[in-house]
């Protein structure tokens, strides 16, 4: 996934507060994108798509998630340590 891997080193360059909003106004389109799939298409889709991203001095945990007619979104950034230091699940 070369061109994902050159989005994310962009974010890491912009500050950390502009790369959360970049970055969940991305998962909302992939959320919405699918929807569409499902609605429109009627298709019985489950999707999910995890990715892991590091970050200074964060660990950014993002998940996608679609069953059927519902949709999630989860951003958790981790302390070095592993402990959530914020959670959202949209």
């Amino acid at each position: 996934m070369g061109w994902l891997d050159n989005l994310c080193s962009w974010l890491q360059s912009l500050s950390p507060v502009l790369a959360m909003a970049l970055s969940t106004l991305a998962a909302l389109f992939w959320a919405l994108f699918a929807q569409v799939l499902v609605v429109g298409f009627g298709l019985p889709l489950a999707i999910q798509l995890v990715y892991q991203e590091p970050s200074i001095p964060t660990d950014r945990f993002v998940t996608y998630g679609l069953y059927s007619d519902k949709v999630y979104i989860e951003i958790a950034y981790l302390k070095p340590k592993g402990e959530i230091c914020s959670h959202v699940r949209l």
